[in-house]
Order: structure tokens, then sequence, then C-alpha cells
């Protein structure tokens, strides 16, 4: 009997566990959206109850959201990283259990604010739950370098959701559908009484004010289109740094290109292109740029760049434009190993040929193009494109998104596919074109509303060609970044940080 409610008493979590499993399933490359709100409904349905443990509860759903949504950890470190798969499901597991704890201690900082169950009954509970939501996942943006993935308003993009986006990005979606669901929560908790009416008015005002948000059009389009190109050259992870393999690489590269030229004002090759530092590749390169300047095209490479003796992944801009970026947001492990001097050379999976990158600095330079003056652009270098902040299209930066990636690393797992719809939301936010170059896919043309234009078959060696303009005005988000959602959680905190304050002082 005892071990029969010890079972039934760990029920609860184990249903949270499977409520975070199943939210991945609402975001790319599923898209069920509704998933995210239903989960998080009855998510909080058992956070409302005070016989079982909010940190439990928010331990568990963190755990099963990040072990199916980041799955594909795994397929980086063991398919890619030379690691076994115990080692590799060990890395992964410390991984999952690490982001879970982060994702519990706002829940278990909120619990502690709140004394008494009455408060979990009102407008104050709810306001506060989105602002601790929100708040982990914003810590989660910078915290040891950051983690910005799996944001639950990723999975609104295709709803009336995605309204808030230009007004204050993701994280203004994850609060308008935490409230939405907290609210249900509360709605399915008071059915029987009067107030139930007022938490469902609650629950759809996010929605309403969603679709009167995605009406506005911040930007518009300014001069004539620009024809663009880029080339997805499908090289597989496991020969790409291979000596045998380079000259096929290179090949594969200048062959796909060759029909471009003539045909459009832009080129662009993805991530560390040629497996090369630049100076190492000066023959191709200097093929390209020959080949670009004769027939006026603006060409993008991602490329290894060696600087001051350091070594920095980087985009290049050569033929009618000229420039050097250097990627500043690292990936740890993939392309530099945190406590390298203890790490380095225990494993080969902290021995990756990419493994000895380092950031560029923060007063990064532009690419110029000498076509078109108004339009220097700062490309985002792969994992860059996670985070909002860098894709803030501020004043004239960004009058395109441009990001150059290599996604073999995630093989044939959800990450591309999550990825390519985290890049997406920068376009939504920013109200931009968008251009992803990648190696295997998703290559693709994005317009401002966020939505697909074009896109290539993934694993496949092929060029896609497109239609861009560039996009004049800001959006709030632009402008403000963070900070209007930011500030929102902070003022729905004040309300619960003061009763705890004066009930201390009676």
């Amino acid at each position: 009997m005892e071990a029969a409610a010890g079972i039934k008493s760990k029920l609860p979590y184990l249903f949270s566990l499977l409520l975070g499993a199943s939210v991945p399933f609402s975001m790319a490359p599923f898209d069920v959206w509704p998933i995210a709100l239903i989960a998080l409904t009855l998510w909080f349905r058992l956070m409302l109850n005070d016989r079982y443990s909010p940190g439990w509860h928010s331990f568990a759903f963190g755990t099963g959201l990040f072990a199916v949504g980041a799955s594909w950890v795994y397929t980086s470190i063991h398919d890619f990283g030379l690691s076994s798969a115990p080692l590799a499901s060990t890395l992964t597991g410390i991984f999952v259990l690490g982001l879970a704890a982060l994702f519990c201690i706002p829940f278990i900082l909120l619990n502690r604010l709140m004394d008494h169950q009455g408060h979990k009954r009102g407008a104050a509970f709810v306001f506060a739950l989105a602002a601790s939501y929100v708040l982990g996942e914003w810590t989660r943006s910078w915290l040891l370098t950051g983690f910005p993935w799996l944001y639950v308003g990723y999975s609104q993009i295709n709803t009336v959701m995605a309204g808030w986006a230009p007004m204050g990005g993701v994280l203004l979606i994850d609060i308008a559908l935490v409230v939405s669901a907290a609210a249900l929560a509360l709605a399915s908790i008071n059915i029987k009484q009067k107030s139930a009416a007022y938490w469902l008015l609650l629950a759809a005002a996010p929605w309403l004010a969603g679709a009167a948000l995605s009406t506005i059009q911040w930007t518009e389009r300014d001069g004539h289109p620009i024809k663009v190109a880029m080339v997805q050259a499908n090289i597989p992870q496991e020969l790409k740094w291979e000596r045998h393999f380079l000259q096929t690489t290179i090949d594969r590269y200048l062959s796909l290109s060759e029909d471009l030229w003539d045909k459009n004002d832009w080129v662009i090759w993805p991530e560390a292109a040629i497996p090369l530092p630049f100076h190492r590749a000066q023959t191709v390169y200097d093929f390209v740029n020959a080949r670009a300047k004769d027939s006026h095209t603006f060409f993008i490479s991602g490329s290894l760049v060696r600087e001051n003796g350091r070594y920095h992944n980087s985009a290049i801009a050569l033929g009618q434009g000229e420039g050097v970026y250097h990627k500043r947001k690292l990936v740890p492990f993939g392309e530099y190993v945190p406590l390298e001097e203890w790490l380095r050379g225990t494993i080969s999976f902290f021995n990756l040929p990419t493994s000895i990158i380092k950031p560029g600095p923060k007063n990064y330079s532009r690419l110029s193009n000498h076509l078109q003056p108004s339009m220097q652009v700062t490309p985002l270098i792969c994992y860059e494109i996670v985070y909002p902040e860098l894709a803030r299209a501020k004043g004239d930066e960004h009058p395109v998104l441009i990001t150059l990636s290599n996604d073999a690393w995630f093989g044939r797992s959800i990450g591309p596919l999550q990825h390519m719809q985290i890049a997406q939301m920068r376009a939504l936010e920013n109200q931009r074109y968008l251009l992803r170059a990648t190696n295997t896919g998703v290559t693709a043309i994005v317009g401002p509303d966020g939505k697909m234009i074009k896109q290539a078959e993934q694993f496949v060696q092929t060029s896609l060609q497109g239609e861009i303009y560039k996009m004049t005005g800001s959006t709030p988000f632009a402008q403000m970044g963070n900070l209007l959602a930011l500030l929102c959680c902070a003022i729905a905190l004040v309300p619960l940080l003061l009763a705890r304050f004066y009930s201390n002082r009676l």
C-alpha cells in the first residue's frame, strides 16, 4: 500500500515531465502550435496545487522540454564529435539536467513570494507567473554564453500571436502566451463561478491584441528589387575537414556558382565554405574575387580568418564589396573549449577542428557594398541568429538580415528546422528580409512577415535564387530590443514584491 501511495504521489511530476516533452511538438518541424497552449495550461493547473512542490514540477517540465527539444545535441556529440554512445548520452544528460535546473529557479523563487493560497487565485499570480517564465528564458539567453533555444514563443510564429514580435520580440510572445495559459488554468478551476468569464476574457485578450498588432506595418520597401543567389554545396560534415575531400569541396562551390554571376546582384556562400583559413585559400578567393568583379556582383562567404595570430569564424566580402566580420557569439565546445587547459586532449570531442576560434571584437566591422553604398550588411554566423539583440535593425543597421550557417552538425535531426524557425522570428521582429545560406540546409529567403518565400531542399547540392528589397523604418523591437518585455516582467512582479515586503514588516 505504501509503495502504491508513493508511486501515486509522483504521478503529477511524471505528468509535468510529459507536458514539457510535448512542447517541442508545437515548434518546427512539427508546428502543432496549440500543443504549447494546452501543455502550459495543464502544467499551470498542477502548479496551482500546493500539495506538490513547484520546484520539482518545473524541474520535471524543463527536463522533458530540453530532452526532446534539444535531442540534436546527442547527434552533434556522438555522430560528429567522435564520442562513444555512453559518453554522448552522459554529456547530453548533463546538458539537459543543467538547463532544467536553471529553468526551475524562477518558479521556486515565485513560490516563496506567495505565502497564501489566495495569492494563487488572482490576476497578480497570472502576471507574476508570466514574468517568472520569461525571466528564466531571458537568463538562459546570456548565462554561460547563453542557450536561447526552445522559447515557447517560437511556436506561435504562424498564429496571430506573432503580432507581438515586432513590438517586443519573441519574449513578448512568451509573456502573452503564458498569460493566456495561466488565465485558462484559473478559468478551469473556477468553471462554476462567475469569475470564470473574467479569466476567459483575460485568456482571449493576448490573442485579440496580437491580431490587431499583426495589421501594423512598421517598415516599407525602399528601391528596386535585389537579385540574390545562395549556394548550398551539401558537404558531409564527416568529410568537410578531410584533406582528400578539399578539392571536391572547392570544385563543388565553383561549379554551383558559375551560372549565378551574371544573373544576380549578390552571391552568397555559407559558413566556413572552404575548409581552409582565408590566407591558405587565397588562390580560390582570388578567382572568385575576379569573377565577381567582372560580373558586378557583391560576393559574401563564410571563411576562417587568421588575424594577429588568432583564428576567427568570419564573413568576407569580395567582388563589388569589401570588409571582414568576425563572429562574436561562439558555440561552447564547438568553436572554443571552456577550461581549455584542463579539457583539451582528454577526449576527441574537445579537439574538434574548429574549437580554436576566438570571438570577434564588440566594435565589429560591417561589409561594404560598392554597388549599393546604403546596403552595408552585418552577416550573423550560425548560432548568432538565435540572439534577438544581435539581429536588431537599429537605424540603418541590417537593411537586410543575412545569416551564414553549417547545420550539418545537426545531421538529420530536428535541429536545422528549429534553427530555421528561429531565423524566421528574427525577420519578423525587425520586419526585414532574411537570407539564410547554409551548407546542407535549410537555405532560404524569408519575408519581413517571417514567412518563407523560397527554400532549397535539405541535403542536396543546389543553389537558391530570388529577389529581396531593402526595408526602411524600424519596429519597436528594433528600437528597444528586449527592454519592453523585461519592463513588463518587472511591473508584473511589483505587487508581489510589495506584498511580501509589507507582510514581513507587520
